[in-house]
């Protein structure tokens, strides 16, 4: 973000709460920064044998931001001595002034801090509320009118106390609202009261267990869904936490390590959706795993994730200057059940009348996809196919699967933004209506469009 400072105040505009930045701060920061890929930390040193946390180590995941939860120096100290951008998540919601002395403190000794994330899960209602953090979050503005401030919410599935949160002796009229309330209204009021530069929500979907195989779920497509739709209603970038960690439990939560497929299949799902700033949760090996061991040795996950990372880093060049326009499912059969909370691809969707049919070819009953729609500020619109089969106990190229599309004639070639290289490849089409078969690794997605011109924000060949 450097120099940007500059640019947003003479941009300024008046902001809720009094702040003088533009009331689109958070998405020309999300377009003049790389896309926003992190790991929470939060372990200055290791559980086993107490080394202390590795920077080197971190930036093999071929993260853009390091991300520093709680004020602890040897997560951030390294990052600010070598120029690596970071952020800082600080709680707020017992003494409001201790809260500014100690975030003015770390901001003035350790430069290169992009951003704060103020309080996490906040509630309507209780000590971690979103008039709280909505306030902390318009001081931080006031304070570093440069950096990106942002809370984080959590998915759906939890108790209604999870979002309404906890009001002692509730009137009739307050127990009554606690009954009415929804996960929707939870979003709606978060982005109301709170103001965020950024949406940014958090949910866990891959599970220990028979049947818990796939995190393919109503809950998962109703949570992007909603974030989906909140974020653009209010002109908001929007970010998820990814599940990178493992809590086998017999009681709350019983979370498996993600394998290949499965982290492949949250990461390019939330691309589809139009997300641009994905964060793991977590980076530290505070848990029995996650990317790392508790010994701070990588785990299983390690290297899979850094792939996908890289792969992201190229695709995110363009992602982060479009803007989300439709999302659709694929069914990989004709028994194949639509997700509650998505409709079935059909030709016209998002005002292409270019694509005439697209077909997952052998997806049988898991073998299903989706397919999301973006435009750029010029117009210029483009297209991402997701394979969305995974499987806790197989990896990207066991789960492949291959989807046939046609287009119209006028169609003779469409580019792909190649996720190995980030270059634009040319797919020729001599017969339109014949189509293309394109061959999708599990969870795995493309980015394509028509050939008109280079990928926005990316290098063309």
């Amino acid at each position: 973000a450097r120099g940007l400072g500059d640019v947003y105040k003479r941009q300024a505009g008046t902001l809720a709460h009094g702040s003088q930045r533009p009331a689109d701060f958070g998405k020309r920061w999300t377009r003049s920064n790389p896309f926003a890929l992190m790991g929470l930390t939060i372990m200055a040193q290791t559980l086993i044998d107490k080394k202390p946390f590795d920077f080197e180590q971190y930036k093999r995941q071929n993260y853009s931001f390091l991300l520093a939860w709680r004020p602890r120096e040897p997560l951030y100290r390294d990052a600010s001595r070598t120029g690596f951008p970071w952020f800082l998540n600080m709680a707020e919601h017992r003494d409001p002034d201790n809260f500014r002395q100690r975030t003015t403190a770390i901001m003035a000794k350790f430069p290169g801090n992009v951003g704060l994330l103020i309080n996490d899960e906040p509630t309507l209602h209780g000590k971690n509320n979103f008039e709280r953090t909505g306030k902390a979050i318009d001081w931080a503005r006031r304070q570093w009118p440069d950096k990106l401030v942002l809370s984080n919410i959590g998915g759906p599935g939890g108790s209604m106390g999870h979002y309404f949160g906890r009001i002692e002796d509730p009137t009739p009229q307050q127990r009554e609202a606690f009954d009415k309330y929804s996960y929707d209204q939870y979003v709606r009021d978060f982005v109301r009261i709170t103001r965020p530069d950024v949406l940014m929500f958090d949910s866990y979907i891959f599970n220990y267990g028979k049947g818990n195989e796939s995190g393919v779920t109503d809950s998962w497509f109703y949570s992007l869904g909603v974030i989906r739709r909140e974020a653009l209603r209010a002109n908001l970038p929007y970010w998820a936490w990814m599940q990178s960690w493992d809590r086998p439990s017999p009681t709350g939560y019983n979370l498996r390590l993600p394998s290949d497929s499965d982290y492949r299949m949250q990461v390019f799902c939330v691309l589809t959706y139009g997300f641009t700033g994905l964060a793991d949760f977590l980076y530290c090996g505070a848990h029995d795993r996650d990317l790392l061991m508790p010994d701070g040795t990588p785990s299983p996950l390690f290297e899979p994730a850094a792939k996908v990372h890289a792969e992201v880093a190229h695709l995110g060049k363009t992602l982060r200057l479009t803007t989300s326009t439709h999302v659709a499912f694929l069914p990989g059969w004709h028994e194949s059940r639509v997700p509650s909370f998505l409709d079935k691809w059909n030709p016209g969707d998002a005002d292409d009348r270019r694509i005439r049919s697209v077909k997952i070819l052998g997806g049988g009953r898991q073998g299903n996809g989706l397919i999301g729609h973006f435009k750029d500020d010029q117009n210029k619109t483009y297209f991402m196919l997701t394979n969305l089969y995974q499987h806790a106990d197989k990896n990207a190229d066991e789960c492949a699967l291959d989807v046939h599309i046609t287009f119209a004639p006028s169609v003779k070639a469409i580019l792909k933004l190649s996720r190995q290289t980030g270059q634009s490849e040319r797919l020729a089409s001599d017969d339109p209506e014949k189509g293309l078969t394109l061959r999708l690794p599990g969870g795995t997605g493309d980015l394509f469009k028509y050939d008109t011109g280079p990928f926005i924000g990316a290098d063309a060949n």
